[in-house]
């Protein structure tokens, strides 16, 4: 059957459809749709959709407003025939259908690859009333831009594109339909300024606590973001900045937990009894004397020609075809979901491996990959419900504080052990490490505990991205 269809296509923000449909008290019906394309000489654009459990085969001819539909309904076996034919990628989403004010709307939900896309369609019946139509005020927050005469936003396109390319207007404000690109690059010129900035008071002071906990902090988000992205940047670019990243990390990471065991070990000198303050004296007194030999190198480091590669080496990362690979130009959204979808997976299947009994390196493993999740999660705030990404976070923070407690013990009762080697068996280390491990155990068990709540929580980790209805 052939019809002409006038319709308009509005490209929306992410949001929970369901929600908002649920919350407007009409009715609406919703269908699973699935649909792919395939070429021929006479037949250019044929689309075949599967809608709940009924076949069709649609050729639509022109773009724009008004588009010619030739429609008619297939049988499953001839739906079936024609995969090997598809072009590109399969379509899968749910379609919402509502009417309100006298007009039908039709919310278009994308999964799978696309997921992170909803499209609003209104059809009418002549073009006069299409021109005239205005959307509603009910939908004016959620409305990113009319999208009708964009032929790259077709459903076509979406199938045959390699990659959806981002329809910003301007890349002043990230929003979430920002190339990744544009995004990465933005966030990492901000972490720039804060490693100078970190790196001048360091220069000045090399004690500077703070300073360097700030350095190494933006460090790793640069690393964070060059990992999770991996995706959509060029390998060799990514591999030589991570590996000049590494090392000067690694020659921060003594400095760093060397400060954690003096202020440790000093805060427990004072309240332990008198029969332990003298082997932590002992033990205090290691991690004071070294804590100059750091500091000496630190300072070293700050001001050597290895960290001014590093910077410049990071300042040459720009919006450049070189440096990204194509895909890169699509909206942050559909990158940023699959990115955070699978941190999500990755820790809750290693998390479920993990007991009592673990050893160190299974939780240090785990504690790294929260982080790499959190640093993730701050680079996107801009596109998130505020609301939702604080309290997620406040759950985030505290797992990750746990995790960097037992962090710090474990590493502090390896050098325990190691000093115990030059000062023999002594019953007050020994009191000393039977504390510490009782302390460990119990972090143990509360990290278990959050584990648990936070792999079972109800709320998906797409619900971060809805925006407040």
């Amino acid at each position: 059957m052939s019809t002409y269809e006038i319709e308009r296509k509005f490209l929306m923000h992410f949001f929970d459809v369901l929600n908002f449909v649920k919350n407007l008290g009409v009715e609406y019906r919703s269908e699973l749709l699935e649909q792919y394309y395939i070429s021929s000489k006479t037949e250019p654009y044929a689309r075949f959709r599967k809608k709940e459990a009924r076949y069709y085969k649609t050729i639509k001819k022109g773009e724009g407003l008004v588009r010619q539909e030739i429609e008619n309904q297939i049988t499953m076996a001839e739906y079936e025939s024609h995969r090997t034919a598809i072009i590109g990628r399969l379509i899968t989403k749910t379609r919402y259908t509502f009417d309100y004010q006298n007009f039908t709307y039709e919310l278009d939900s994308f999964s799978g690859s696309l997921t992170g896309l909803i499209y609003l369609e209104i059809e009418f019946a002549d073009e006069e009333q299409a021109k005239e139509f205005e959307l509603p005020k009910l939908f004016e927050q959620l409305l990113y831009r009319e999208v009708t005469e964009e032929s790259t936003f077709s459903n076509y396109a979406l199938s045959t594109l390699p990659y959806i390319p981002s329809p910003t207007l301007s890349t002043m404000k990230l929003d979430a339909f920002s190339a990744s690109s544009v995004v990465l690059v933005s966030t990492i010129e901000r972490l720039i300024e804060e490693i100078e900035r970190s790196r001048t008071l360091l220069e000045k002071n090399p004690h500077d606590v703070e300073a360097l906990h700030n350095f190494r902090v933006a460090i790793r988000k640069v690393r964070a973001i060059l990992g999770s992205f991996r995706g959509v940047m060029s390998k060799s670019v990514r591999k030589s900045t991570n590996t000049t990243l590494s090392q000067v990390m690694q020659q921060t990471n003594k400095k760093r937990d060397n400060d954690v065991a003096v202020m440790t070990f000093t805060q427990l000198r004072d309240e332990s009894p008198k029969a332990l303050r003298e082997p932590i004296t002992l033990i205090l007194d290691f991690y004071q004397k070294r804590e100059k030999k750091l500091t000496k190198k630190l300072a070293k480091l700050i001001g050597s020609d290895e960290v001014q590669d590093m910077l410049e080496m990071i300042l040459a990362i720009k919006v450049e075809d070189r440096l990204f690979k194509k895909v890169a130009n699509q909206p942050i959204i559909l990158t940023a979901l699959e990115v955070v979808k699978n941190h999500f997976d990755m820790i809750v299947k290693s998390g479920e491996k993990i007991d009592m009994s673990s050893d160190d390196n299974v939780y240090h493993k785990i504690r790294i990959a929260f982080k790499k999740l959190r640093y993730t999660l701050d680079l996107l705030t801009f596109m998130t419900d505020e609301s939702k990404m604080e309290l997620f976070l406040t759950d985030l923070k505290s797992i990750q504080t746990t995790l960097g407690d037992m962090h710090d013990i474990q590493i502090q009762r390896s050098e325990i052990e190691k000093i115990m080697l030059n000062f023999g068996e002594n019953k007050e280390f020994t009191i000393l490490l039977k504390n510490m491990d009782r302390e460990e155990k119990k972090l143990k068990q509360q990290f278990l505990k959050d584990f648990k709540s936070f792999a079972h929580k109800k709320m998906s980790y797409d619900t971060l991205f809805f925006k407040k209805l």
